[in-house]
Parts: C-alpha cells; structure tokens; sequence
C-alpha cells in the first residue's frame, strides 16, 4: 500500500514504478493550473433521460449566479479550455448569455466549449454564442427516430428539438461566423446501435459534420444489460453494423469517433480536470463531482463525491495546489488508483477519449 492505495500487480517495486512514472509525476506536480475546467452554471437538468445519473446522484439543485461567475472567471487565469456544463443543463441558468460575455471579456484566447440538450435553443442564445465567440457548442442527441429520441431523452420532444437546430443553423449562417463549430454526441447503446446513419442523414442539412458515439456508463440496474463495451480487452469485436455506418460516414464527409468498445486500463486520469459546482464545489473530476452508483456485470460499485474545496472561500489557484489537489493527481499520476477509479469508464477508455475506427 501506498498513499492508501494498492500497487499494481505489476509494478513490482519503487524503482520500477518511478521509470515508468516519473515523466508523467513531474509534468502533473509542475502544473500551475489545469488545462481544461468544467464549470456547472446549473445544478439541474430538464430531461430525465433514462441513461444518466443525475436525477438518482443530485441532491443539490440551484443556479450559479453572475457574481459568483464573475468571481470565478478572475481565478481562470491561464486556464487554455472553459466548459460549461459537465452534467447538468446549462441553458437553465436565466443568466447564461451574460455569463459567457463575462468569460470572454476575461478569457479572449480562450477556447470554450458549451454542451446542451438543444430543448432550450433561443435566437438570443444563438446571437451569444455568435457574439462572444463560443468555439463549440456539443448537442446531445441519441436517435434520429422520434419515438426512440423521445424514449430515451425523456422529456424532450424531438419536433422541438428540430426546430431548434434549424434556428441555430440559420442564426450561425446568417451571421458569417466561423464559430461556434457544432457537433452531436450520442450515447451509444443496445437500444440505438442502429441509429448511426440515420443520424448522419439527419444532421446533414444543418451543417453538423461531427459525430461523436459516447460510451453508455450503466448508472442503473435497467441500462445495465444496455453496455457495448467489453470488460474484457482480449474479446471485444467491433459490431459489424458499427463498422458500416462508420464506412458510411466517411463515404459521406462526416468525422465519427468512438470511444474504445474494450476496457483497457492504462491510467488515463492522471491529468485531472476539475469540475466546479453551480455552488462553488471543486471536484477533481466528472466521475467524482456527483455521488454516482453503476451496475457493472453484476457489480454494484459506488463512486463517491470527491471535493477538493469551494472557490467561494479560496481560490481555484489555490486549491488546485493544496496538499489534497497534488496528492490526487500524484497518486493517479504514479498508477496509484483507489478502487473506485479502477471501475471507472473513463479510466478505462470507454467513456473516452475519442478515435476512429481506422476502417
């Protein structure tokens, strides 16, 4: 054991272990700050879609407000990626079009990135991703049926869901902007492996030439049996319909990037990203800024809420170099991990990050 956690089976001494790691060690710990921060404007979502886990995960519900953004904001300071939204709904927040002027006033080299369920997609929303030069919006959509979009996004109504699209694509053509670049993620399930060229043909018309096919994390019992990814990395074959629609998309000019259908453990996380909570809360990650339970092959494993501090009574510059922010990066960066991030999908790859398939 060390720092709490269990050595890997196969790194048998200090020695080795610092070989393999020292590299990795000195880059996380000479860090003056992270290279991505996820900030959650909202606390809550509008959907109840039937994949997720906030709605089970999230006892705490409220809004960030403009003062405590602009606050914020000042602490962003050399910080290369912004996102807005790492799980809850964005477009709640009555005060998002003046917080991301606030951002971009503070942050012009900046690169932000806003992710949404494109229910909420207004003209005075689209002329703010315009004006403050968001760089991309990521719109999450899980079928091109109606009645299997509808299933799945509960909630939601795909005719609206249309409608907005096309007020977004309008808005950002009519503008002459380069930016926002749109692209569409999609959780990729047993319930819409047939979707992916649909979506393709779908999307077509507006413009959308990205698509992004996400690992489905079973935050419950039900979507469990749901899972495409294999635990086992030695037998784990591409669907051939998946190799299809990918020969399809790039027939047809689109990029479409997987993320890996086996799970292969290869200390991913090492290079934490934190997430900052509507009410200030800085976890070191996705997976650890909720309470989250998944059910995996039979395996009822919990992931529990990490925070590091609150940027209401310290500065993210701060916690992000206090003794509890480098001793969570080093031990991950050494291959140190705690049980709950062995299980983790983003640990393993299949959450992501993102490839072709190389077809």
């Amino acid at each position: 054991m060390l720092f709490g956690c269990r050595l890997p089976a196969r790194l048998t001494g200090v020695r080795e272990l610092m070989m393999n790691f020292k590299p990795r060690l000195r880059y996380v710990l000479g860090r003056s700050a992270p290279s991505v921060v996820s900030i959650d404007v909202s606390g809550a979502c509008n959907l109840r879609c039937r994949m997720c886990s906030l709605e089970s995960s999230n006892p705490r519900v409220g809004m960030m407000g403009l003062t405590s953004l602009s606050r914020l904001s000042r602490q962003l300071e050399g910080i290369p990626v912004i996102e807005l939204s790492s799980g809850c709904e964005p477009t709640l927040n009555p005060d998002l079009e003046e917080m991301l002027a606030i951002l971009r006033r503070d942050h012009p080299e900046a690169f932000l990135n806003l992710t949404t369920n494109a229910t909420r997609i207004s003209e005075r929303f689209v002329q703010a991703l315009v004006d403050h030069r968001v760089d991309k919006l990521l719109l999450s959509l899980d079928a091109a049926e109606p009645g299997l979009y509808e299933s799945i996004r509960q909630g939601a109504r795909f005719e609206d869901v249309m409608a907005n699209l096309r007020r977004l694509a309008e808005g950002i053509h009519r503008s002459g902007s380069p930016v926002p670049e749109l692209e569409v993620i999609c959780t990729l399930m047993t319930l819409n492996a047939d979707q992916i060229k649909p979506l393709i043909d779908l999307l077509a018309p507006f413009g959308i030439r990205s698509l992004i096919m996400n690992g489905l994390v079973p935050f419950s019992a039900e979507s469990a049996p749901w899972k495409m990814w294999s635990l086992d990395g030695e037998h784990a074959p591409i669907p051939e319909p998946t190799l299809e629609a990918a020969r399809y998309a790039e027939a047809a000019g689109v990029r479409l990037l997987f993320a890996d259908f086996a799970a292969t453990p290869v200390h991913r996380c090492w290079d934490c990203n934190p997430v900052i909570s509507w009410d200030g809360d800085v976890s070191p990650c996705f997976m650890c800024s909720f309470d989250r339970t998944v059910f995996l092959d039979g395996r009822r494993l919990r992931f529990p809420r990490v925070v590091l501090g609150n940027v209401n009574r310290r500065p993210l510059p701060g916690i992000w170099k206090s003794v509890p922010a480098v001793r969570f990066r080093a031990t991950r960066a050494l291959g140190l991990l705690p049980d709950y991030c062995r299980s983790c999908a983003m640990q393993m790859g299949v959450l992501c990050p993102y490839r072709t398939l190389g077809i």
